[in-house]
């Protein structure tokens, strides 16, 4: 039964051809290259004339913003204004234009997710990133990308939010997972630091290290680290970070010091006596060996506190 009916379909299309100059197969559906539809992108077209075959493939369906299908009927009036006398035109009654996907850059995404990483960590000597998890996203020319990290604190790694704008707009968003591996050129113990020493230039040695949760606080600027008293221990080749070190105690209780009093626009410098000792920065009490008033101020160096009166 299926053989009779294939042979009676290859009939009737031998049948149409043979009783036509031209014969005209449309398809179901196309994606067209571009902004221009021939009817060679729609159907298929056969003759035994290869110069009308070819002027009939040739024949302009649509051109500018194409239209979502071409109706059998258009195909027609196509044929008969082209002068096309002897046609048959078989296939669906309308043929469905697809639109091209759009083309994906996940170049230009890898290097902005690059980009932003190099904002977090300003201070790498080099990085390593590893993309586990990154989406599609559209061609460039079709709005900007913006990057949102979720979390807070250090971590190797990022969960990213993708946004793409245009016109202050949110076209369309998506997450990206990255892991990144750091490393920056960071202060190492040379030698055992013990509790309360002063730091110096000969304590420590600068390394090209891995930065991780335990030493990302490292100090980044010589100058904040030379002068400093060591908080805790500090063993040798152990990285010093921040949390390690504490501002000298450069006022002492009982010291003879300064004050410099602030009042609006006048200045008056006297000799005190600390009642509480401090590190730079930090707020001590103070007598006013002429005054005998007890005042608060700051230390703001060796054997100097300031106080301001409002």
């Amino acid at each position: 039964m299926k053989r009779i009916l294939l042979f009676s379909i290859l009939f009737l299309f031998f049948l149409g051809f043979l009783s036509a100059n031209v014969l005209v197969q449309l398809k179901y559906n196309t994606v067209p290259d571009g902004n221009v539809l021939y009817l060679k992108d729609i159907a298929s077209v056969y003759s035994n004339h290869e110069s009308l075959k070819e002027k009939v493939e040739n024949i302009l369906i649509s051109k500018g913003k194409l239209p979502d299908k071409i109706e059998k009927k258009t195909v027609y009036q196509k044929l008969i204004n082209y002068g096309i006398n002897h046609f048959n035109v078989t296939g669906p009654n309308q043929v469905l234009i697809l639109k091209k996907r759009a083309k994906t850059n996940n170049l230009y995404l890898k290097k902005k997710i690059e980009n932003y990483v190099k904002e977090q960590f300003p201070y790498a000597v080099t990085y390593k990133i590893a993309y586990q998890k990154i989406p599609e996203i559209k061609n460039t020319d079709d709005g900007v990308i913006k990057i949102v990290r979720y979390g807070k604190g250090f971590s190797n790694s990022f969960l990213l939010k993708i946004y793409r704008i245009k016109n202050g707009k949110i076209l369309s968003q998506d997450f990206a997972q990255v892991f990144v591996k750091v490393w920056a050129k960071v202060p190492v113990a040379k030698n055992f630091i013990p509790r309360g020493k002063i730091i110096n230039l000969f304590d420590i040695k600068w390394e090209i290290r891995e930065i991780n949760y335990s030493n990302h606080k490292f100090v980044k600027d010589p100058n904040e680290l030379i002068g400093k008293k060591a908080k805790y221990s500090i063993n040798p080749n152990n990285v010093i970070t921040n949390n390690l070190l504490m501002n000298k105690v450069i006022v002492k209780r009982g010291d003879i010091v300064k004050i410099i009093l602030n009042y609006k626009y006048i200045k008056v410098v006297s000799l005190g006596k600390a009642i509480t000792g401090g590190e730079l920065g930090k707020n001590v009490r103070v007598l006013n060996i002429k005054s005998k008033k007890i005042l608060m101020g700051k230390v703001i160096g060796d054997d100097i506190v300031e106080v301001s009166v409002l």
